[in-house]
């Protein structure tokens, strides 16, 4: 079970691909893992958003999806869940945003529009760590570290 489809009540998996779990609840839908996996790449522009995500209403970002999931809605709750992405790739309840598209926090126009100031993107963030850590830290010891954890 992956980052969205965890919000939601449950993931059915008839076709064994991961396995049916039962979600977090936060969100009114259900996944259901399908045989086919879908790949797409592509610019997804966002709708009409609410609460800190507001900025970032009808803005677009380069993303990609890489799923078995179908999401579908089951219910509504007190503040209405509303699609937010086209064909089924995203929600927003209340504070809560589910997206099946990645790829938003790599924007580096979604991270100044939203934090109002230069920030890295999580690539950038990952790759400083990863700078940081090859600087600093000998690769026998991360190593060592990695066999101790087996």
């Amino acid at each position: 079970m992956r980052g969205l489809q965890m919000l939601g009540g449950a993931v059915l998996d008839p076709h064994g691909v991961e396995g049916t779990a039962i979600g977090l609840g936060l969100l009114p839908f259900v996944t259901e893992m399908q045989s086919a996996k879908r790949y797409s790449r592509g610019v997804y522009r966002l709708g009409a958003l609410r609460h800190y995500w507001a900025r970032l209403s009808g803005g677009s970002f380069d993303g990609y999806e890489i799923r078995h999931g179908h999401t579908q809605i089951t219910g509504k709750s007190g503040d209405a869940l509303r699609s937010i992405l086209a064909e089924g790739c995203g929600w927003q309840q209340g504070r809560t945003q589910a997206l099946y598209t990645h790829g938003l926090f790599e924007n580096s126009a979604v991270m100044h529009t939203l934090f109002k100031s230069s920030c890295p993107t999580l690539d950038g963030a990952l790759g400083g760590l990863a700078d940081f850590i090859e600087d600093h830290i000998e690769a026998t010891t991360l190593k060592a570290l990695l066999d101790a954890r087996v």
